[in-house]
């Protein structure tokens, strides 16, 4: 149920589009995949045998409008430090898909109790 913090190289590969009117992002999630092919410390192969007859869930949210951050590459500080773009933008689309982990969770009748997230800064 954890949503892991975006990291900039999603917003970069956003940034990268040069036609701010042709870009189209839609976020998703899913739940369930971690039972079909489950990934752990005691895993011995990228190619174990996938578990059958699992449920998985997904949810498509609608296309998130980011232009508005595009126009944003040619003003400061972006313009002198664009990786600050990136992570806005990923950040932006973390949010979207956080609200869209709830949504799921409310369709599916499950109590939304989801782990601590994001990193320990404390150290």
């Amino acid at each position: 149920g954890r949503v892991h913090p975006f990291r900039r190289g999603v917003g970069r590969l956003v940034a990268a589009v040069h036609d701010e009117e042709r870009l189209t992002v839609i976020p998703f999630y899913h739940i369930g995949c971690d039972r079909v092919q489950p990934t752990t410390t005691t895993s011995t192969s990228v190619f174990s045998r996938p578990s059958f007859g699992e449920e998985i869930h997904v949810i498509f949210g609608p296309p998130v409008q980011l232009s508005h951050l595009l126009t944003l590459r040619r003003q400061p500080p972006f313009d002198r430090k664009p990786e600050l773009l990136y992570e806005v933008i990923a950040h932006t689309l973390e949010e979207e898909v956080r609200g869209l982990r709830a949504e799921l969770y409310r369709r599916l009748g499950r109590e939304a109790v989801f782990p601590p997230e994001g990193g320990d800064f404390t150290r």
